[in-house]
């Protein structure tokens, strides 16, 4: 089960160092999905160990993550219509 807790925390570690390299938007399809990826792994990890304060972390970093992927494909949708 560590493993799941290693690759959630990787998806995120990734897409905060894509963004900080200027590879990714902060506002982007990519970073939003590895960090829904992460998000979800990190969650199933935290209820295994049992630590609620990083369930309610990352629930919260999920739902920030939808809100990101929505954006995201809204902004797509506008360019496509151009």
């Amino acid at each position: 089960m560590e493993i799941i807790g290693w690759v959630g925390m990787s998806n995120i570690l990734i897409g905060f160092f894509m963004v900080q390299r200027n590879r990714w938007a902060g506002d982007g399809y990519q970073y939003n999905a590895v960090n829904f990826f992460g998000s979800v792994l990190l969650i199933a990890y935290s209820i295994h160990t049992g630590s609620m304060p990083f369930v309610a972390l990352n629930a919260v970093w999920f739902l920030v993550s939808i809100r990101g992927l929505y954006v995201a494909h809204q902004k797509s949708l506008v360019k496509t219509k151009k």
